[in-house]
């Protein structure tokens, strides 16, 4: 799907009540794909971090924080495409989410290390929200604040519990 262009006289598809001007579209999809791209790569941190956790009981809960993420990624995407941008599109510039150790099974250190990471992550997402969320349109803060906010406030409270259960 094209873009929207302001230039063309076209103006961004919204649903009743539109009247959002094109710079808060285009700073709502430039902030959506930065949420993305922070969606994606804590993703991969949870992937590359779980066969470690396949016996272990913070298993189930790290599975259920990945599940929460996917979710979200899902609604980002929808979202951007909604206002006429592309999820695929790069950010400027991109904040790495770092290496998550994979722990080996019975090496309680590497499965540490791995919750300690992703709690970092959760930590860094919560936030890029809380700071960013104030550059999306109203239409679209409503979105995040009502569907993606809670879940990252319950990834990060989940990841908080399980670095402090084991009292990293």
């Amino acid at each position: 799907m094209a873009r929207f262009d302001p230039g063309r006289g076209e103006s961004p598809r919204w649903g009743p009540g539109g009247g959002e001007d094109a710079m808060g579209v285009e700073a709502s999809i430039r902030t959506l794909i930065a949420f993305l791209h922070d969606e994606l790569a804590t993703v991969a941190s949870y992937r590359r971090a779980l066969p470690g956790f396949a016996e272990a009981p913070d298993g189930e809960e790290l599975r259920a924080c990945l599940a929460s993420h996917e979710r979200r990624i899902a609604t980002l995407e929808q979202r951007i495409r909604f206002l006429g941008g592309d999820p695929n599109e790069e950010e400027a510039e991109q904040d790495d989410a770092g290496p998550v150790t994979t722990p080996a099974p019975g090496l309680g250190d590497a499965a540490d290390a791995a919750i300690t990471a992703l709690e970092a992550s959760e930590d860094r997402g919560l936030k890029h929200y809380l700071d960013d969320v104030c550059k999306l349109d109203r239409d679209t803060r409503s979105l995040v604040a009502r569907e993606i906010l809670p879940e990252q406030v319950r990834t990060y409270d989940s990841l908080t519990d399980l670095k402090l259960t084991r009292r990293l």
